[in-house]
């Protein structure tokens, strides 16, 4: 009996971190990371690898970018779109949604040097899969600093291309040779990601980046079949995370990962 239980208890935990991920592998794994030789906090991270990955898709969430996964539970903070995001795992595409110790500088040496970790675990585990970075929102900002550090490195050509989500409105790279795809909430109603703040960052990108960068619109966002106003500001539950529209980012994200979108 006891057997029984225990044997119950560990698929329990599992359908637990699954999040409806069909056919795919899920784990949480601690990348590390060293300072000065010192061991710190790692980087937990929800690893989702589909037998038949054909991807790998780092995931940056907004907000303060902390999901708090743990070992005993995998309820986290999840926005609409970190589900989205999460389900690129039923799209043959390996999903890494890593995590902080805390509340993280963005842009700081602490924060590349992580995010490096991240992609270096991706290169070692999947080495023949093209690399990914999607932000959302806040999320962009880790990117913006993140493929400069890149540059500087020499590394940028180690990355397919990013997605940047929900793109804040300070965002600017200007990397000519890194393929960049905006998607955004065309009811998004954050002020700092209103369309019109979308539109206008690709019209500043594209004088840069010509041909390198396009933009997506996620249009579905209805509620019983019914088109939506713009509603929740920059939450969660908000037109900006895509409420109302998960499918369509994932179906979205992943079409451009795969190629079925130019």
């Amino acid at each position: 009996m006891r057997i029984i239980v225990l044997v119950l208890s560990i698929i329990h935990f599992f359908l637990l971190i699954s999040f409806s991920v069909a056919e795919a592998k899920v784990s949480l794994v601690d990348i590390p990371y060293l300072e000065n030789g010192k061991k710190k906090l790692s980087n937990r991270t929800l690893v989702i690898n589909p037998d038949d990955s054909q991807a790998v898709a780092i995931y940056l969430k907004g907000g303060d970018g902390l999901f708090r996964w743990t070992s005993s539970t995998t309820k986290a903070k999840r926005q609409n779109v970190d589900q989205a995001a999460l389900d690129l795992g039923k799209k043959n595409i390996t999903v890494l949604a890593p995590d902080w110790p805390h509340n993280m500088v963005r842009g700081s040496e602490e924060t590349n040097k992580r995010l490096l970790n991240v992609m270096g675990f991706a290169q070692k585990n999947y080495p023949s899969k093209p690399i990914w970075i999607i932000g959302h929102s806040n999320g962009t900002r880790f990117i913006a600093y993140f493929v400069n550090y890149l540059k500087k490195l020499n590394r940028l050509s180690e990355l397919k291309a990013v997605i940047l989500s929900g793109t804040r409105k300070e965002i600017r790279i200007k990397l000519p040779e890194l393929r960049i795809f905006m998607v955004h909430g065309a009811l998004d109603g954050c002020p700092g990601t209103l369309p019109e703040i979308a539109k206008f960052t690709y019209a500043i990108h594209k004088e840069w980046m010509k041909d390198n960068i396009s933009l997506h619109w996620i249009t579905g966002v209805k509620k019983d079949g019914k088109p939506q106003k713009p509603f929740g500001g920059c939450e969660g539950d908000s037109s900006h995370a895509y409420k109302y529209a998960v499918e369509e980012a994932t179906n979205m994200f992943s079409k451009l990962i795969l190629g079925k979108i130019n």
